[in-house]
């Protein structure tokens, strides 16, 4: 008969006369954890899992919600269209669904966490686009400009047709309003002469 499964409590003497012994901590499962346990709460770098029990997967899903932690999750299920629907609720940086740590052994997978988990990405696009800033190098050809030449030595005629839709659309009354729609009439004249 095998020996039981540590309970959350057991877990810190368990971890302390290993730490204590100099061996290291054998691969632990620990049944029944209650959500709110220090070990669901603190990050622990260790062969340990809690298995913490629901009922229904709207309760899986608040319980996952009170972690603060985000790296990885995964959900096992015969209905995959049902675990998609879920995956894309976890507040997780990757839910692998009906495997485990699949996006880690992938370089083109992109893999980070969210909260408490990580900084940052690692991996595919979204990770080499975080180690990198943007530089924009804008080589012009030929000496035509007109978008400074308009400014530095405006037409005339454009100066007109600029004046007048200032008057039509900010002058005091109809008048005006009227006077600016003239004023951008002449200056389109102008410029087709």
């Amino acid at each position: 008969m095998s020996p039981p499964l540590p309970e959350c409590e057991p877990l810190a003497a368990s971890r302390s006369r290993d730490a204590a012994s100099g061996s290291s901590l054998p691969p632990t499962l620990l049944v029944n954890t209650p959500a709110d346990a220090a070990f669901c709460r603190e990050a622990c770098f260790a062969p340990v899992t809690a298995v913490i029990p629901f009922d229904t997967v709207d309760e899986a899903l608040a319980l996952s919600k009170q972690s603060p932690f985000g790296l990885s999750a995964s959900i096992f299920s015969a209905d995959v269209v049902a675990a998609q629907e879920l995956a894309a609720r976890v507040p997780s940086g990757s839910v692998v669904i009906n495997d485990l740590l699949a996006p880690t052994a992938h370089p083109g997978t992109p893999f980070g966490g969210r909260s408490a988990s990580g900084w940052g990405v690692t991996q595919g696009p979204e990770g080499l686009l975080a180690m990198t800033s943007p530089q924009v190098i804008t080589v012009h050809k030929g000496t035509d400009r007109p978008h400074l030449d308009e400014a530095v030595n405006p037409d005339p005629a454009t100066g007109e047709i600029l004046r007048g839709l200032i008057r039509l659309t900010h002058g005091r009354g109809f008048r005006a309003k009227l006077g600016g729609l003239w004023q951008m009439v002449k200056g389109v004249r102008r410029k087709r002469k």
